[in-house]
């Protein structure tokens, strides 16, 4: 019986952390770029860890990974490595492969993940 109830109560302690933390998400906008880098209109649930480089950021986009990867296409040109692992897109632009796009599906739409290793 312990072990049901410890089991239920982290069940709903977590299923409260992210209902509350995905209406935060949705609530406050991402930003249009990341260290210069456009991000995808209408990006949600944006996670940023950039207090120094190397910088990383993590989005949801609501479209499908070839729509993701056209955005980036176009807004950096092209890639000097695109490589397809694990179900995943990985995208490196630049010389010293900076940023790194990594564009995974995600439920209806993409996850998009960002490592920038130095500005742009």
């Amino acid at each position: 019986m312990k072990k049901f109830l410890i089991l239920f109560t982290a069940t709903i302690l977590s299923h409260s952390f992210l209902a509350s933390a995905e209406d935060e998400a949705i609530g406050e906008a991402c930003p249009s770029e990341f260290h210069q880098l456009p991000l995808f209109p209408n990006a949600r649930l944006c996670q940023m860890f950039d207090d120094a480089f190397p910088a990383t950021l993590t989005y949801h986009a609501n479209v499908d990974m070839n729509e993701a990867a056209a955005f980036y296409l176009e807004q950096l040109g092209s890639t000097t490595k695109d490589a397809k692992v694990k179900g995943r897109r990985v995208l490196h632009f630049g010389d010293n492969n900076n940023p790194i796009v990594i564009i995974s599906p995600d439920g209806q739409g993409s996850q998009v993940d960002v490592l920038m290793k130095e500005a742009l």
